[in-house]
């Protein structure tokens, strides 16, 4: 019983770190940022028409790590 329990935890522990994940595009040099551009395109022709943005994934873009660094 108690190699059950174990084994579970274990398989639990297993399954549940392949959700964590590190920094996206640490290994090529680049990281994510908001892309300012197409947000600001999109609620300004959301607010033209009345309606409003609730953003659940905010688009990103990939920059390179020393142009991320400047702004």
């Amino acid at each position: 019983m108690r190699n059950v329990i174990w084994v579970s935890i274990a398989f639990a522990m297993i399954v549940l770190s392949g959700c964590a994940h590190g920094p996206m595009g640490s290994a090529s040099g680049t990281v994510s940022q908001i892309d300012a551009e197409k947000v600001a395109a999109v609620e300004h022709v959301a607010r033209q028409h009345g309606i409003e943005v609730v953003w659940v994934n905010v688009p990103e873009i990939s920059v390179a790590r020393s142009a991320a660094a400047t702004n």
